[in-house]
């Protein structure tokens, strides 16, 4: 008679393990994703920034090149 209360105990723990390893599991990877989306938006910030670098780089050539066309005069066709 005694046995009964020990082995429903004995599920107990066993499903609160289980139970508890999904809730952590599930935890870990919101974090994880969470960390993965803020990654990301750093990778596409570092882009922007360079892209940004190069626009400037194009207009500064072409600028000079603009310069340039007038000093020499227009082209002959």
């Amino acid at each position: 008679m005694n046995v009964y209360p020990g082995i429903f105990a004995g599920v107990g723990l066993i499903r609160l393990g289980v139970t508890g390893s999904g809730a952590l599991s599930r935890w870990s990877q919101s974090i994880r994703d969470t960390e993965f989306l803020v990654e990301m938006r750093l990778r596409n910030y570092e882009q922007e920034k360079e892209s940004e670098k190069n626009e400037g780089k194009g207009r500064a050539y072409a600028e000079d090149v603009t310069g340039v066309e007038e000093v020499v005069g227009p082209a002959a066709d």
